[in-house]
């Protein structure tokens, strides 16, 4: 009897070319570690004597355990002011805390802005708000906040009613941007108005969810055109034509060696 080789590889290329993947086809990766990058800066710009914020930043840094953004990123610091926050994004309990860290200096602010930038946080949600809580600090540092005007007594016992400060504090969450905003509210007393600062003694705490991805879109069917539809038309009829000359070819060889 004799042996077609042939027939073995035309089979062979046949399976081969029905068993490639259709062109456009991905595949599904695990979820990747949160990459943030984070900026805070801490001013008092209705004082006078502000020349700018001290800014913090950091840039493509791994979230993981322990603040991201501490006062040892100092990028800049014009009107020598103290004082920092620290930022915390924890990939596990995916929450974002902004604080005073206890070994830091403790010092009056005006205003705070911290922008988190990362395609891997979605939608924000407010846990607790307080960054300006003066019964926070330390008994050290007292409890009557910086005014223009401290010498006036009656002013001074304004800012006082309030427990924790008087302040606005405004976030949103777009396009994979976290924008935070704090900033003191001026008061008026007998026609004047008082800039106000406080100690960042506190913790504002977010939680965030991840972004909503878009569902895979459906492969078009063979009939549609395209260059992805084409290739694999392509292909499967490759493989179909091979299969079928195989087929032939098999059927000859069977009467062949009947004959013989």
């Amino acid at each position: 009897m004799k042996s077609y080789p042939k027939l073995g590889a035309l089979v062979a290329v046949g399976a081969l070319a029905l068993a490639l993947p259709l062109a456009g086809a991905t595949a599904v990766s695990a979820d990747e570690p949160i990459v943030v990058s984070i900026r805070a800066a801490l001013d008092l710009p209705v004082n006078a004597n502000s020349d700018g914020p001290v800014v913090f930043e950091v840039t493509d840094v791994t979230a993981g355990e322990g603040p991201e953004l501490t006062e040892a990123d100092l990028v800049e610091n014009p009107s020598a002011w103290c004082g920092s926050v620290d930022v915390d994004v924890d990939p596990v309990s995916k929450t974002i805390s902004i604080y005073t860290a206890p070994d830091s200096e403790v010092c009056n602010f005006q205003t705070v802005s911290v922008t988190i930038t990362s395609d891997q946080i979605g939608a924000i949600t407010l846990e607790s708000d307080t960054l300006f809580d003066q019964s926070l600090c330390p008994d050290d540092e007292g409890d009557e906040p910086f005014t223009a005007s401290n010498e006036v007594s009656v002013a001074a016992e304004t800012v006082q009613l309030v427990d924790n400060g008087v302040w606005t504090f405004d976030y949103t969450s777009e396009s994979g941007v976290v924008q935070l905003d704090w900033a003191t509210v001026p008061y008026e007393e007998e026609g004047e108005v008082y800039p106000t600062s406080y100690n960042t003694c506190g913790v504002t705490v977010l939680t965030f969810a991840a972004p909503v991805v878009a569902a895979a879109p459906v492969e078009p069917k063979l009939a549609e055109t395209g260059s992805e539809n084409t290739l694999a038309a392509a292909a499967l009829g490759a493989g179909v034509l091979l299969l079928g000359a195989a087929a032939v070819a098999a059927a000859s060889v069977s009467r062949r060696t009947a004959r013989d």
